[in-house]
Order: C-alpha cells, then sequence, then structure tokens
C-alpha cells in the first residue's frame, strides 16, 4: 500500500472527532486526488480495533438521483413504507452500539440520505464520517454538525518522504523537485506519476540511488485521471482555465472581465487557481504540469473555432 505520511495531524484530530464524547463527526474536504479516502481508510482501521461499529458505503453519480441510493447497503432491503426516513433510523438502531457511519464523496449524496445522516448527528445516534470535494452539498458542516478537515496538497518535505518510503531506497535532489514540482504536490498524481515511471523505466535506481531520466510524460492512468477531472469541471470553469492556459499570469481583473466572476471564486475554493495579491493582482493556475498540456491542447482547439479577430482580442487582453 502506498505509504500513509504528512496526514498524523489531521488523523489525530478526525479520530478525536469520531470517539470524544462531545464529538458528532468530521468532513474530510478536498479536491480529488489529496489523500481523503486514503485518511479514511486509516481512520476505519482504527475505529475497527475498538469497539465502535463501522459502516462505510459510497456515493456515485449513479446513486446521486436514487433515494438513499448510497446508504441502500446498511439499510434494509425494503423501504417501501410511509415514512422511509423512521424505517432507516430504526434500522441504524438496531446496530451494535457505539455506530459510525462513513460516507466517501459525500458530494454526491441524494437529499434523503443528507436528510438520515443530518438526523442521525443531530439526535447523537451514530458519529458520522464524510469526503467531499470543496463547495459541493456542504450542510453536514456548514451547520455546525461535522468538524471540517480541509485537506491540501503534500508539502515538499512531505513529497520527499513518501518517495523515499514508496520506492525504500533514497531519491536525488533533482528527481524529488520535479515529482513534487510535477504533481503539485498532490498525492494521487504523485503515486501515478511513480508507477508508470517505474514501468516505462524513467524512473530506476543506480547505486541504491532513484532517479528520473527524460521528460514526464502524460499518459496510462495518469492522463486518464487529469482528462476524468478536468471532464467535471462546468463549461464556465474549464473556459477559465483554458484562458489561463493560453498565457498566465493573468490579470484578475482582465481575466473576470472574460468570464464569470463566480466561476473564478469557485475555482479558487477548489484550490485548482491561485489568486497573487503582490504586485498587481494576478491568477495563475494550481494545476499540474501534465494538466496545463491538457489544457494547452483544448487551447488549441478553442484557437481553431475562434475567428482570427477574437483569438487576436483574446490573446493581448490575457497577456500581461
Amino acid at each position: 500500500m502506498w505509504p500513509f505520511v504528512g496526514r498524523g495531524r489531521e488523523l489525530e484530530d478526525v479520530m478525536s472527532a469520531l470517539t470524544e464524547p462531545d464529538g458528532k463527526g468530521a468532513a474530510l474536504v478536498g479536491a480529488a486526488g489529496v489523500g481523503k479516502t486514503r485518511l479514511t481508510d486509516e481512520v476505519v482501521t482504527r475505529l475497527e480495533q475498538t469497539s465502535v461499529t463501522v459502516r462505510r458505503c459510497y456515493a456515485t453519480v449513479a446513486t446521486s438521483s436514487i433515494p438513499f441510493g448510497a446508504l441502500a447497503a446498511m439499510l434494509p432491503a425494503d423501504m417501501r413504507t410511509a415514512n422511509p426516513l423512521g424505517r432507516a433510523v430504526e434500522h441504524l438502531l438496531a446496530e451494535p452500539q457505539p455506530l459510525t457511519i462513513v460516507v466517501d464523496d459525500a458530494h454526491l449524496l441524494d437529499d434523503a440520505s443528507i436528510g438520515l445522516l443530518h438526523h442521525m448527528i443531530r439526535n447523537g445516534h451514530a458519529r458520522v464520517l464524510v469526503t467531499s470535494r470543496p463547495s459541493e452539498r456542504s450542510e453536514l458542516w456548514q451547520e455546525g454538525l461535522l468538524t471540517r478537515y480541509p485537506l491540501g496538497d503534500l508539502s515538499r518535505a512531505e513529497s520527499d518522504l513518501v518517495l523515499e518510503r514508496a520506492l525504500e531506497g533514497p531519491v536525488d535532489t533533482r528527481t524529488a523537485a520535479l515529482l513534487w514540482s510535477g504533481s503539485t504536490g498532490n498525492p494521487l498524481y504523485l503515486r501515478e506519476l511513480v508507477v508508470s515511471g517505474r514501468a516505462v523505466g524513467s524512473l530506476r535506481a543506480a547505486e541504491g540511488i532513484w532517479s528520473w531520466h527524460g521528460a514526464i510524460e502524460l499518459g496510462g492512468r495518469l492522463g486518464e485521471l487529469v482528462q476524468e477531472n478536468l471532464g467535471r469541471l462546468e463549461p464556465s470553469h474549464r473556459h477559465a482555465l483554458e484562458l489561463l492556459a493560453y498565457s498566465e499570469p493573468v490579470e484578475l481583473d482582465l481575466l473576470a472581465s472574460l468570464v464569470q466572476e463566480e466561476s473564478l471564486d469557485d475555482l479558487e475554493t477548489r484550490a485548482l487557481i491561485l489568486v497573487e495579491s503582490s504586485g498587481r493582482r494576478t491568477v495563475r493556475c494550481t494545476a499540474a504540469c501534465f494538466v496545463g498540456r491538457v489544457l494547452n491542447c483544448a487551447r488549441n482547439r478553442t484557437n481553431a473555432r475562434w475567428p482570427p479577430a477574437w483569438r487576436r482580442r483574446a490573446h493581448a487582453a490575457v497577456r500581461i
């Protein structure tokens, strides 16, 4: 298993939220690939070593439109009743106590499931741990029911430690810097870089020291992950990132005149862009270098669709 590094404080905080007498639960909030599921795995492992009953489920796009869809595995098969919420609560109360409910990707939960979790937490029937993307389905922590723990990317030191433990040996300084900047500290992207690099021979050891040879290539599972994450963006959000890929950094005021301001606010909340306040307020992508390559491809397709006069205007607008 990929080494668990850099989340020790968060692990202890979440365990306290789930086990302390006055705790109700926790919400791990962060962008795709920052390690929410990996941290949750560690929490569940610890809880299962105690007297706590753990019930875990996974929300998906397919279950998001089905009442209690994501929680179906822990509920009775027959929910056809005049009071399905009461039936679900009654069933969960019959579980061995104390009970902890764990939900991955809670931003995909349906309204009925949110209502059930809300009831269980507020009435002290169960502790709850959820993972979620930022700015999506935030009822459970915005109403003070769960303690929110934001998860960000790994620092350079944390990334270096992950690499050494994953590869079971030292990594040269240039390679460590390349992989950290290439993944921007995203643990999932870092792992896929290591896996793909070893598979094609770009990442190999010589005299016990690991080093990267050649350029970082976007392909295989890594390429699929990047495309998948970009594909989840709304058109207005993707358009803003395409403009940034076209010519970053971009002055904030200029970019705001070309795209919806709400899109920029949401992208900043999701940690996909960074607004730099020193001097002129400018905007940069925080996505990894290979994400930039995907957006550059999209930029080229966009250029082909735009009339020449508009391409010249857009280029002049975003170039600083």
